[in-house]
């Protein structure tokens, strides 16, 4: 669990860093998209985990800032005066016989500093802590923006799958109905069926029409989510792979599940970090 963690991390900060490198630049879908491509796309592209990404970065620089405040600081000053022409007393028997100068005509002064913070009342401790602290709750809100993304990508990939399967058989009755009705019309014409049959044959054609009608709607709708989570504008024409989705049943030990959530879900530890 913990290796994953790292990973889905890794793969968000080097997301953001491409996309601060690209930014501005569209992403295409060209093809039909895997599960992992599609999962590859939101990690470039959704705004949130970007957001998630920059605070993480923005809390690691307060932990060094904070850190650097326990550091000794040194400082260095040289002063250059300059004072004009050199004034001295000219030699005489009072003065020994030697000139004495009185004011020279530059004087040089140097200043060596050194500064070592002592935390007497603990402030820089302090800081130090409530930055780290903060680092950790970014850190578990990126965690929970990473797995809440991948959840909301499996999800809406399949809910398109679903409606484009859905549109798949609505078109596939449609044909068959307009194939029924031309058979209707024919039949008909030759006098060998009465017309309450091709009306009937009519009515179905145009219900099942309306049925298609819903059934490219859902596919729409769930295009604009599946773009949304992408990070991708809501027109981008996306389309997934049709494959067959293998269904398993597994028995959940309900109090197991729960007692491991409450372990590892990082809501949780955000609430345990900031209480602590």
């Amino acid at each position: 669990m913990k290796l994953l963690s790292r990973i889905i991390v890794m793969v968000a900060v080097a997301a953001a860093s491409s996309m601060a490198c690209a930014q501005g630049a569209a992403t295409t879908v060209d093809a039909p998209l895997c599960i992992d491509q599609a999962l590859e796309i939101a990690f470039q592209n959704n705004p949130d985990l970007r957001i998630a990404t920059d605070a993480v970065n923005k809390a690691r620089g307060v932990v060094e800032e904070a850190g650097a405040r326990f550091n000794p600081s040194f400082s260095a000053q040289i002063v250059q005066l300059s004072q004009g022409p050199a004034a001295e007393l000219p030699a005489s028997p009072l003065t020994g016989g030697r000139a004495i100068p009185i004011l020279p005509p530059s004087q040089t002064s140097g200043k060596v500093q050194l500064f070592l913070p002592l935390d007497i009342f603990g402030r820089l401790r302090y800081g130090s802590d409530i930055a780290h602290d903060q680092f950790t709750i970014n850190y578990l809100s990126l965690l929970r923006t990473s797995q809440q993304l991948i959840a909301q990508v499996k999800r809406n990939y399949y809910d398109l799958l679903r409606a484009c399967g859905q549109r798949d058989t609505a078109q596939a009755a449609v044909d068959v109905a307009a194939v029924r009705l031309k058979n209707t019309e024919a039949r008909f014409s030759a006098g060998t069926v009465p017309k309450f049959d091709l009306t009937t044959a009519q009515v179905d054609l145009a219900n099942l029409n309306q049925n298609l009608l819903a059934a490219q709607s859902r596919v729409t709708i769930a295009q604009a989510n599946f773009n949304r989570v992408l990070g991708l504008s809501a027109d981008t024409s996306t389309h997934v792979i049709k494959s067959a989705v293998a269904v398993e049943t597994q028995d959940v030990d309900v109090k197991e599940a729960t007692k491991t959530a409450i372990e590892q879900r990082p809501e949780i530890k955000m609430q345990q970090t900031s209480i602590a």
